[in-house]
């Protein structure tokens, strides 16, 4: 075909390759970016990493300190377990049911042998040494309408309303069930038992706790899990950097450049070719490098997800580093979108300053 033929062809390439085509283009090209990305982090450059960071101990190191953090509270009876129950020992939410369960038993039964059961006692009067009269205002701020504000347990604090105390006596009564009121009680109060326990170990987190026999402490082994916790975390990120950087260059450098019309897996399934406005040639393997810059740009939303079966959905507020390129990417798409949408011949970024056209392949059959 003769350049002024092609060129007669050329000038309609606008009502050939639509919105449709460059958007189906570009979405089989970053499904399979994600794709061979997820394939590469998880089986290769992961494997990779882990003897290097020595990522297998640092869990390890992080479990054993979790548990420790448990044990710290439960030796200064901040904290309480059942071990003759099935639950998790080394359970938060677990150890914290039981904890609420004992305390309650001290509200309703007031004697010495439960006394003990008083986590926020224990702490801010027994080890922190601050005035009973302090912790009962932070128990009717926290467990407010729950308690009286006037009538004390015997270690001196607030005591909870009698009306509660009826309700509550009988989950520890074999004889008799709590009433459907009772445990809509039970519930409301838990969830102001576990805010104010919140306030203690976030109290701990500024104050510190130290172990009986001062061998170690709350910060010492919170300090030890976070330097660990950011080891693995960048990690994470450098793997998946890498791994995304490697499918961009394999799928937009590579591919293309061995290819015969210079085009990407996407282009290549929705039948559309590049060509320049000049001499209507393909591009070469300079422009194909710009190419890959371009496409890896688009490409970015993917960097957020190729460590996610790592991270998990739950854990990504962590890893503030994996928003920024990602929003950068998303920032550019639509930039690039808007661009196609308003410029007169509905050319992308790269078209425009490559000098470029798309055009579909039958045009040139």
């Amino acid at each position: 075909m003769e350049n002024k033929d092609i060129k007669k062809e050329v000038s309609s390439f606008n009502e050939k390759v639509t919105l449709k085509d460059r958007m189906f283009s570009f979405f089989i090209d970053i499904i399979t970016s994600l794709i061979l990305s997820l394939v590469i982090f998880n089986l290769v450059i992961f494997q990779i990493s882990r003897p290097i960071i020595s990522y297998d101990n640092l869990i390890k190191e992080n479990e054993k300190g979790e548990k420790e953090i448990f044990n710290l509270l439960y030796e200064h009876e901040l904290l309480f377990f059942d071990d003759s129950e099935s639950s998790d020992k080394y359970s938060l939410s677990d150890s914290l049911s039981k904890t609420f369960y004992y305390f309650c038993k001290f509200l309703v039964k007031n004697n010495e042998e439960t006394s003990k059961y008083d986590v926020f006692y224990n702490y801010f009067v027994g080890i922190k040494k601050e005035d009973v009269s302090s912790l009962n205002n932070l128990k009717l701020e926290f467990l407010s309408p729950f308690f009286e504000k006037d009538v004390y347990l015997i270690n001196n604090s607030v005591s909870l309303k009698q009306e509660y105390q009826d309700e509550f006596i009988l989950l520890f009564n074999e004889d008799e069930e709590m009433s459907v009121k009772g445990y809509e009680d039970y519930a409301n109060l838990s969830v102001l038992f576990t805010k104010f326990y919140e306030y203690l170990l976030n109290d701990i987190k500024v104050n510190d706790l130290v172990s009986l026999d001062n061998s170690t402490s709350y910060l010492l082994l919170r300090n030890k899990i976070n330097e660990n916790d950011k080891i693995i975390n960048d990690n994470y990120f450098y793997c998946a950097l890498i791994t995304f950087f490697l499918v961009s260059f394999i799928l937009f450098f590579i591919y293309p450049a061995f290819s015969k019309k210079k085009e990407s897996i996407g282009e290549n399934l929705v039948k559309v070719e590049r060509i320049k406005e000049k001499d209507k040639s393909y591009i070469n393997n300079l422009e194909c490098l710009f190419l890959f810059l371009i496409k890896s740009v688009e490409c970015f939303p993917i960097l957020f997800l190729i460590p996610i079966f790592k991270i998990g959905i739950k854990n990504y507020s962590s890893y503030l580093t994996l928003y920024t390129l990602p929003f950068i990417g998303f920032l550019f798409i639509l930039f690039n979108l808007i661009f196609i949408l308003v410029n007169k011949r509905n050319k992308n970024l790269f078209e425009v300053i490559s000098k470029t056209y798309l055009i579909k392949e039958d045009i040139l059959s």
